[in-house]
């Protein structure tokens, strides 16, 4: 490791002094320093015990230790000195570990960062990570657990440096290059002129579960998803074709033997126009020269973390219904596509009689039990290509383009008897009905807000007729 160290220490900054360590009672040697010494981490933990133990596991290791007790003390440590890692505790007196992560961002300060902490939810483990954070360790956490992440952490600096500077020891010494290539935490990979593979690492076993020798000679389609392929091929021939030099695209791959199980790399990719000699004949193609070298990176957690972000800012957190803003949108198209098409179509706004009343004598949990049931009667009555949505207190249903009144009139009344059955909550009976104000385009409106508030005229008509009824706001029909 640490002649791995000393391949990219010309490009460190200086750091702390031991002079300047010593004036704050911690030990610390220069990282990746002209010696060759072993990496510089940086601790940031306030419970003392556990402090100590980690400054035991990672100096038996021969590792540097540098400790701050607060997130302020680690903030100075970081603004001052050069680090190779930090191990960073997210619950912390003064400030917490993400806003030592934030830090991190606005002063744009190289660390590399291994969170700790004893809160597992997605939602804590997706924001140190969308922070960058490196690894995430649960506490309590063995000796080993940590001993690997910091090794894996190191071991992706080291490369991320090395390839940043293009160092030419990398070409030169085979044992270096595999070293490097197959200890790196993404899909190394190459093709030749034809698109078949030619070499990986060994991630592609651990990440995809194929064996690397199996996929040498094969074309890259084999893991592409039939989804994406298309996209695909359009990329890899411009770049053998056009001698496009580089480009980055985000694509899914097949795990062996689990086609419908994809998930999602980055992919980048560049050509190499000069021939790269290798012991190894697998490495290149008969004319001893790469086409195109690239690495895909395993996003899929990422992509998750995304489309649950997404979801919950689109819809209803209790229902998973469209919120507002996206109903609108859904509206908007509606009336574009009518307007283009000559079509009609309707909306109908829901409003549920007595939900005050258990909104006021039942606990949240209870309440919100009784909206999902509501909601899926609700939706049985719909076809397919009707949008419902749930936003200020009421559901609003948009049949699209075309669709007549009379159909709006048969979902109303399909739903104002699905509500009529009382509704069993946690061994309670309880009984609601629903009031529906209907509009159409273009007769009761041409516009969203128009649409809109005709439907809620409606309703409010349907409502003086007596609870379970509809009105048709041109009142020639209700129910």
């Amino acid at each position: 490791m640490s002649i791995i160290f000393g391949i990219i220490r010309n490009i460190c900054k200086k750091p702390i002094t031991r002079d300047e360590c010593q004036m704050t009672n911690y030990s610390l040697s220069p990282s990746l320093n002209q010696n060759n010494e072993m990496a510089c981490i940086l601790i940031v933990e306030d419970e003392y015990r556990l402090l100590k133990t980690l400054e035991n596991i990672l100096r038996s290791q021969g590792y540097h230790v540098v400790s701050a007790r607060s997130g302020v003390q680690a903030c100075e440590f970081l603004i001052t000195g050069i680090f190779d890692l930090m191990l960073l505790d997210l619950s912390l007196p003064d400030m917490n570990g993400h806003e030592v992560m934030n830090l991190i961002s606005e002063k744009d300060i190289d660390m590399t960062t291994i969170v700790l902490s004893d809160e597992t939810t997605f939602q804590t483990v997706s924001k140190a990570l969308r922070r960058g954070a490196f690894d995430y360790v649960e506490k309590p956490y063995r000796s080993g657990d940590i001993l690997k992440s910091v090794k894996n952490a190191l071991q992706a600096v080291m490369l991320r440096e090395a390839q940043l500077t293009k160092q030419s020891n990398l070409q030169q010494s085979e044992k270096l290059y595999r070293y490097i290539v197959n200890s790196f935490p993404d899909i190394v990979f190459m093709l030749n002129n034809k698109g078949l593979f030619t070499f990986f690492n060994n991630r592609i076993e651990s990440v995809l579960g194929y064996n690397k020798n199996e996929l040498i000679g094969r074309h890259y389609q084999t893991i592409i998803d039939p989804l994406d392929l298309g996209r695909a091929n359009i990329y890899f021939k411009e770049q053998l074709e056009n001698n496009k030099s580089s480009w980055i695209a985000e694509f899914r791959l097949k795990p062996n033997n689990q086609p419908h199980n994809v998930r999602h790399f980055e992919i980048a990719s560049f050509s190499i126009d000069k021939p790269i000699r290798n012991t190894y004949a697998a490495h290149y193609n008969t004319s001893g020269k790469f086409n195109i070298i690239g690495t895909a990176k395993d996003i899929s957690e990422r992509k998750k973390a995304e489309e649950f972000i997404h979801l919950h800012a689109c819809h209803d957190t209790v229902t998973l219904l469209p919120k507002k803003a996206l109903f609108m949108d859904i509206l908007r198209l509606s009336i574009a596509q009518a307007k283009r098409n000559k079509y009609n179509f309707a909306i109908m706004l829901l409003d549920i009689n007595g939900f005050s009343f258990v909104n006021d004598s039942f606990r949240l949990a209870f309440v919100n039990k009784l909206l999902k049931m509501a909601t899926q009667r609700i939706e049985n009555c719909l076809s397919d290509c009707d949008t419902l949505a749930h936003f200020d207190d009421k559901f609003i249903i948009l049949l699209p383009p075309p669709s007549l009144p009379d159909e709006a009139q048969v979902s109303a009344n399909k739903i104002i008897d699905a509500l009529k059955t009382p509704f069993k909550v946690e061994n309670h009976e309880v009984d609601i009905c629903v009031s529906i104000g209907i509009a159409s385009y273009p007769n009761d409106g041409d516009s969203i807000d128009a649409l809109i508030q005709n439907a809620d005229t409606a309703m409010q008509h349907a409502k003086d007729l007596g609870y379970g009824s509809f009105q048709h706001m041109n009142n020639k029909k209700m129910g």
